[in-house]
């Protein structure tokens, strides 16, 4: 598994289980964040995820995702309806 090769996508199933794909490369620090403990665990197939027909490399798939995560986490984006936090001046 290799942290350091960039990533200019990603896919996962969604909770309302469509694909979602991000264009967005995680920063060294959110790579730093995800353990190998972590990948493992996230490897792991889902019942729905099985279902779905897994990945090739679940791995390298579950290291994707969570360091998209992790980026998230690290540096929200406003502009993001589910991690923008805005102020009451921000909608007048």
């Amino acid at each position: 598994m290799s942290r350091t090769s960039p990533r200019h996508w990603a896919w996962a199933p969604s909770s309302s289980g469509s694909d979602m794909t991000t264009q967005k490369d995680p920063s060294p620090e959110a790579r730093a964040n995800v353990t190998e403990e972590n990948v493992e665990t996230r490897a792991q197939l889902l019942p729905e995820e099985q279902v779905a027909g897994g990945s090739d490399n679940p791995e390298e798939q579950a290291e994707a995702i969570l360091a998209e995560s992790e980026e998230r986490t690290i540096h929200p984006d406003p502009d993001d309806a589910q991690g923008g936090h805005r102020q009451s001046d921000d909608t007048v």
